[in-house]
């Protein structure tokens, strides 16, 4: 259940990243650029709970 626990956050945070990146794509998709953000905030904030903010921060250097 841990393993499932841990696998998710990391998950939420990917999906926060995929968000904010489509957004970009297009020019009136403000809505959908914070909703990426607040999804990819829960996300670190999950992954520092489960000791994991090691990965999310190489994930983010080599993401962007």
């Amino acid at each position: 259940m841990k393993k499932i626990i841990s696998n998710l956050s990391v998950i939420i945070f990917v999906i926060g990243c995929i968000t904010v990146e489509v957004s970009t794509w297009f020019d009136d998709a403000y809505i959908m650029f914070f909703i990426g953000i607040v999804i990819l905030i829960f996300g670190i904030i999950a992954m520092t709970v489960q000791g994991k903010i090691k990965e999310a921060i190489e994930f983010i250097i080599e993401y962007f």
